[in-house]
């Protein structure tokens, strides 16, 4: 979900938006992790793709309703639309669905464009909400781990790092000049001033180094088998980055390919990431293989 939610995986299938352009007819699909038996749902712009039982909960595009939450049956059945809240960075979890609340900003008055300005939270069945963080510019992301959310506030490699209640309540500063992280294992593992690979434990008090890249900066951190993967550098218009992993400890780094990838998305032994081209992301995949002996 801190990559976007372009994907989501669930018992051996994969839910998706392959096509996230700029333009164009786009489609919420699923197939298995290696691509087969790919079936279409709906033809939603959707992002922030959240998995709850046998429904899909996600973030759609549309003219009358722009970034407004919908739930749709893995099946493709039963298309609701959940609420008109203009909404980013969904998380549903235990009962609640997290997110940026956009605010608009002023602009061409036929083509507003939006911003987070704080985080908040409503039931399900939108029969409550709660502002946890209000009018906070600058919002990055946040990430959801049991009763505690992360969130980097700032803009660059200035962003400070915070963590609060999943209620809203004791907002603590843990760290400055943050730009990515992740939650493993209790860890928070984290990229500081854009090419310092971190991790500290989740009170602050410990922290590691474990990589610092030539190439920055480094994002779109995940993890599978005791290993990070991240993109590592910049691509611009010409131009590739690296995308690579390294281990829990910072040990046995790793180049795997070099791509215009936006973000990485880990379904069984393939990696997935959103190719990037004047705008558009559209969704490639590789097998992972095995580290020699």
């Amino acid at each position: 979900m801190a990559n976007g939610g372009q994907l989501a995986v669930k018992d051996g299938w994969v839910y998706m938006n392959p096509y996230l352009w700029s333009e164009g007819a786009h489609q919420l699909v699923k197939s298995k992790p290696d691509g087969s038996s790919r079936t279409k749902l709906s033809d939603d712009k959707a992002t922030s793709i959240n998995m709850v039982g046998d429904w899909l909960y996600y973030v759609a595009s549309e003219p009358s309703k722009p970034n407004a939450i919908y739930k749709i049956k893995t099946d493709g059945t039963e298309r609701t639309l959940v609420s008109q809240t203009n909404a980013s960075g969904l998380w549903v979890r235990d009962g609640w669905m997290y997110y940026h609340r956009l605010a608009e900003r002023s602009g061409n008055e036929n083509a507003p464009y939006y911003t987070p300005g704080g985080i908040e939270r409503m039931r399900m069945d939108s029969s409550e909400k709660q502002t946890l963080l209000s009018s906070m510019d600058h919002i990055k992301y946040f990430f959801l781990q049991g009763e505690r959310l992360y969130y980097l506030i700032g803009e660059g490699e200035k962003k400070k790092l915070y963590v609060m209640g999943n209620n809203g309540s004791g907002q603590t500063e843990l760290r400055d000049n943050v730009t990515e992280i992740s939650i493993i294992d209790g860890w928070i593992y984290y990229v500081r001033d854009g090419k310092q690979l971190r991790k500290m434990s989740g009170d602050g008090s410990i922290d590691i180094p474990l990589h610092e890249s030539a190439r920055t900066p480094i994002f779109g951190l995940n993890y599978r088998d005791g290993w990070v993967y991240y993109v590592s550098g910049s691509f611009g218009v010409s131009g590739y980055a690296s995308m690579e992993r390294i281990r829990l400890d910072g040990t046995g780094r790793q180049a795997l390919a070099e791509a215009r990838a936006t973000a990485l998305y880990i379904a069984e032994d393939q990696l997935y990431f959103p190719y990037w081209s004047i705008g558009d992301r559209t969704m490639y995949h590789m097998k992972i293989k095995d580290p020699q002996p």
